[in-house]
This record gives C-alpha cells, sequence and structure tokens, in this order.
C-alpha cells in the first residue's frame, strides 16, 4: 500500500493528462457529471487501445452490481492489451454490505487492470475513500463556484485550441449563460463554429451568438437543414421572428457549415476515410459536431454541395438588397436547399 495522497482538483490533473502514467486505481467523483465524464473518457482514450475494447473492456454499474462483482472483473486477466481496463460507475450506489470486499482490492489491486470508479458523493471521512486515497489518484470535480470561475476555465479550454478571447467577450459570455461546464462546453462550440478559422474572440461575436442561441432556434435549423428534414426545417423558420436581426449570421453560419461538407468530399476523394476525416482534417469544428458533418455529407453530394454554396452566395445578396419579409427569403431556400 502506497503512502495517502491528496484529492486532485479537476482541473490539476486535466492539466496533466497527456502525460499521465497509467496506475491500477482511479476514484473520479463529485456533482460536476461533465468533468467526470471528460476525465474518465480521457483516460480509456489514452490507456485503451482500440482493439482490446471489444475483450479487454467493461462497465459495471452500482445500482446493478456489488462489489464481488467488481472484483471479479478487476481480477480477470486481460485476453490483448497488456492491461484490462474496468469502469465501476455509480459507486456511491452500491450496497454497503459489500464494500468490504471493495476495500480488500484496493488494497492489493491486479497488476494487470486499471480500475476506473465513478461516483457523486463520497464520505471523505469514510474507509473506504481512505484505501482509494492510498492506493491510487482521486480526482474530485466540482461545479463552478462564480461566474469568475467559469471564465478561468473557459480561457483556459479556448487557449488548449489555440484561441484567444477578449477579457469583455470573456466576462459577457461567462455571465450570460448557465454557471456549469456542460452549457459552458457547449457555447464555445458554437462560439467556434461561428468564428470559423478566426483565432481571436470578440464582445461583438460572444453577444452576436449569445443572441442566436437565446433568441432562435438557428442551430437546430442547422441541423434540419443538414440531414434534409424539410418539414422540421420549415417548421422552425415558421417559429423564428427575429431573421430580421440574424438572417445575415444564420446564411454565415450555414456556409461555414456546408463549406465543411465539400471539404469532407473531397477527402473523400482521396480515399480517406471517414475517421481519419473526423479525427484529423476537420480542426475548424469542434470534435463533438464532427459527427453531423459527416452524416451531412452523406445527405448531399458533392454537386448538391456546390449548388447549396451558390443558393447560400444568393441568398445573402437578396437579404441585403431586397425589400422581401426575410421569413420568405428563407422558407424558399430551405426548400430549394432540401428538394
Amino acid at each position: 500500500m502506497a503512502g495517502k495522497r491528496a484529492v486532485i482538483p479537476h482541473y490539476e490533473f486535466l492539466r496533466k493528462l497527456d502525460s499521465h502514467k497509467p496506475e491500477d486505481i482511479y476514484l473520479i467523483y463529485g456533482e460536476e457529471g461533465f468533468l467526470k465524464e471528460r476525465i474518465l473518457h480521457g483516460l480509456i482514450n489514452r490507456f485503451l487501445e482500440p482493439s482490446a475494447k471489444e475483450f479487454d473492456f467493461v462497465t459495471l454499474y452500482g445500482d446493478e452490481s456489488t462489489g464481488s462483482d467488481l472484483v471479479e472483473q478487476a481480477d480477470s486477466m486481460p485476453f490483448i492489451a497488456d492491461k484490462r481496463l474496468v469502469v465501476f460507475r455509480d459507486f456511491d450506489l452500491i450496497k454497503p454490505s459489500t464494500l468490504a470486499t471493495v476495500i480488500q482490492y484496493l488494497d492489493n489491486p491486479s497488476e494487470t487492470t486499471m480500475l476506473i470508479v465513478t461516483a457523486t458523493k463520497m464520505d471523505g471521512r469514510s474507509k473506504t475513500i481512505k484505501s482509494f486515497l492510498a492506493n491510487g489518484p482521486v480526482i474530485q470535480c466540482k461545479t463552478p463556484y462564480n461566474a469568475e470561475n467559469l471564465s478561468r476555465w473557459i480561457r483556459d479550454e479556448l487557449r488548449n485550441k489555440n484561441i484567444i478571447i477578449e477579457s469583455p467577450a470573456l466576462m459577457y459570455l461567462s455571465s450570460h449563460i448557465k454557471l456549469d461546464y456542460f452549457t459552458a462546453s457547449n457555447e464555445m462550440d458554437k462560439l467556434l463554429l461561428y468564428i470559423g478559422t478566426e483565432k481571436k474572440i470578440n464582445l461583438e461575436q460572444v453577444r452576436a451568438c449569445i443572441a442566436v442561441t437565446n433568441e432562435s432556434n438557428v442551430f437546430d435549423l442547422q441541423n434540419a437543414i443538414g440531414t434534409r428534414e424539410i418539414h422540421k426545417a420549415l417548421s422552425l423558420i415558421e417559429k423564428m421572428d427575429n431573421f430580421q436581426e440574424i438572417g445575415v449570421m444564420t446564411i454565415t453560419l450555414l456556409s461555414r457549415y456546408f463549406q465543411l461538407i465539400w471539404s469532407i468530399h473531397l477527402l473523400r476523394k482521396r480515399d480517406i476515410m471517414d475517421d481519419e476525416i473526423i479525427n484529423t482534417h476537420l480542426n475548424s469544428a469542434p470534435r463533438f459536431f464532427r459527427p453531423d458533418y459527416i452524416r451531412s455529407a452523406n445527405k448531399y453530394s458533392l454537386q448538391e454541395t456546390k449548388k447549396v454554396l451558390s443558393l447560400l452566395f444568393n441568398c445573402d445578396k437578396d437579404l441585403k438588397s431586397l425589400n422581401s419579409d426575410p421569413k420568405v427569403i428563407f422558407t424558399k431556400l430551405v426548400c430549394d436547399i432540401c428538394s
């Protein structure tokens, strides 16, 4: 048994994850589910070979499994990989009567298994968490305390993507969204889609993007057009009353969307597989949204994509020069694109 360690804050562990060396036992706990999932999947992606996932990876759940189930899986030998990876979710829901079995394993873990345990609540005075602390990293995921706390996280996240956000823009963003990391992550993804290849975010861009998010269904409209769901797209347009303010910006977002679809078709012509396109080539799109572009590329051929970009160019000119109702212009646009 190693000496007792200190609980590691989530931000400290995430900062060092890329250079982290594997250990036999991990506990990830706290109320912040988004960060728990990020750390969990970060460990899985770093230490589990894709070829071993079918044979040497298993997930158990605390409301369905016992301590004996955990030990049985953790003591099993790996089939392909050097280490078997066992994830035990919702550990705080496990039957208390089976915890003694778990503690025995924690004090003498298998050298051929990596055990990753997640929980929402853990008693810091309990024998169980003391055993975790003595034998592996214990990472705590806390919700942001205030807008300043959230701002720091947003700035660090964008810096990791080589994006700079100006201070007024950062303050505006963190004070106008829900105080949690999941919401902040979604808003950042939308911002990155909006700014395209630019490397700096200013206040005007944040205000515009939050206005789109709060006052319209433009991202839902983009998804509906991307999947050629014409009835859904037309229904969304009917509900949107602020095309006068967001019309040109919506065209900008749709143009960037279909430019990426165009890029996918060109990459496919070079016999590049979709997995490689997602992982390597769509750098201007947030990773979470990249599969959506692949699905849209399956809905629109290269020639159809070229036609859509032309339609968007003409629509942009119409919005800026005609006195027609923007909703009428967008309705015609959707019909022309999805037909």
